[in-house]
């Protein structure tokens, strides 16, 4: 601020004349440019602490949209990896009752094979009996084969 002298003339406009302002006014008119100065001062810091606040005030409204899109990808990335994994379950479902038919079908397989073990091990058994009675009848044969010759 300029600075002003101990005495300033103010011109009263009726009688024309100069009257100096006592030295009280002036200290009154010094406190008031402090007053403004520190006025001055306050709404500068206002300001900038308003500018401040709009600036972080945008910053922060900019991050919200940004995880606002990123929170939007995660959900259609979360939807996504829903629907594969109940392609995944219906699949594994189909693959468990496939499996399950698998099962009772080797199942009956090895039934019928064991069926078959026996029938096997029957006729071996048959076949090895019937081999002992044809080697019987063979020798009762020769055995009368020879009486009969003998006979004769």
């Amino acid at each position: 601020m300029k600075n002003i002298s101990k005495h300033i003339e103010v011109i009263d406009p009726a009688p024309q004349k100069v009257k100096l302002v006592p030295e009280i006014e002036q200290q009154n008119i010094e406190t008031m440019n402090e007053l403004y100065s520190r006025l001055y001062k306050e709404a500068e810091k206002i300001k900038r602490w308003k500018v401040s606040v709009q600036y972080e005030l945008k910053e922060k409204e900019k991050k919200l949209q940004e995880d606002r899109k990123i929170i939007e990808a995660l959900r259609k990335a979360i939807q996504e990896l829903q629907f594969e994994n109940e392609k995944l379950s219906l699949k594994l479902e189909d693959e468990m009752h496939e499996n399950n038919d698998l099962l009772k079908e080797n199942n009956a397989t090895r039934h019928l094979c064991n069926l078959l073990k026996e029938k096997c091990m029957q006729s071996v058994e048959k076949s090895n009996k019937y081999e002992c009675e044809r080697e019987e009848t063979r020798q009762m044969y020769v055995d009368l084969n020879n009486n009969v010759e003998v006979i004769q």
